[in-house]
């Protein structure tokens, strides 16, 4: 299911209620679903916190890390220092997972411009794998000529 063909613009809220919406021109987003207990989605996490280390200070890329479910602010709090996250957690209070698929963990969905440009479910096989996919998948979807998949 395309998304985009709907026009419909993907949001969650972080912990301290403020809603991001994935809409800005020229950005892309990495929107990381995943599971807290789901081992393949925390032993990708390192690897995407230093991606967004590396890319976000660009101005053209940002994690968007979305914990599945509509969980409070405080448990998003609770739950990102239980599992030693570093950057904003997110919740899912409109579903978009199970917009975009099936809710299976870890799902990632890069968007470029509002649009859903590339979906990918499961993990991949090693941490510096992880890394080099998404950047990849990133620079390409800088280039909007290119497909990304």
């Amino acid at each position: 299911m395309l998304l985009a063909a709907l026009a419909l613009v993907l949001t969650f809220q972080d912990a301290s209620g403020k809603t991001v919406k994935l809409d800005e021109p020229g950005m892309v987003y990495l929107v990381d679903f995943w599971l807290e207990g789901c081992r393949p989605c925390m032993d990708e996490m390192p690897e995407l916190m230093r991606l967004a280390k590396d890319l976000e200070p660009g101005g053209r890329f940002k994690l968007v890390s979305v914990l599945w479910g509509d969980a409070s602010r405080g448990e998003l709090k609770r739950i990102a220092k239980r599992n030693g996250i570093s950057h904003a957690v997110y919740s899912d209070p409109e579903k978009w997972l199970e917009k975009v698929g099936k809710p299976v963990f870890p799902t990632k969905v890069l968007v470029r411009d509002g649009e859903i440009v590339l979906t990918r479910v499961g993990s991949l096989r090693g941490d510096r794998e992880t890394y080099e996919y998404w950047k990849e998948k990133f620079e390409k979807a800088l280039k909007p000529s290119e497909p990304t998949h």
